[in-house]
């Protein structure tokens, strides 16, 4: 367990972050152009959790096809009411 905290320390320290600045601001773009022309987006589906989960798997180096299963265990975490099912969700 300690060298995954001392790895997720490296990954977000203030110089690794600061270098994902211009990729941060692409993606961030990317989301916004996807639903620009629409005039509106559903924010927490669309937006809120694309852009640091995309973040997270270009960081650690998983494919983005993993997104939407990686997504699903998030959403039941976040927002199950239920401690057990939120306690499947991370395991």
């Amino acid at each position: 367990m300690k060298r995954a905290v001392a790895v997720v320390g490296v990954l977000l320290s203030d110089l690794a972050l600061a270098a994902l600045d211009p990729r941060i601001r692409e993606l961030t773009v990317g989301l916004i152009e996807g639903f620009r022309e629409r005039g509106e987006c559903e924010f927490l589906s669309e937006f809120a959790l694309q852009l640091p989960l995309t973040i997270f798997l270009e960081m650690v180096g998983l494919p983005l096809d993993d997104r939407m299963l990686l997504r699903g265990h998030i959403e039941d975490f976040m927002f199950s009411l239920d401690p057990q099912d939120r306690m499947n969700a991370h395991l």
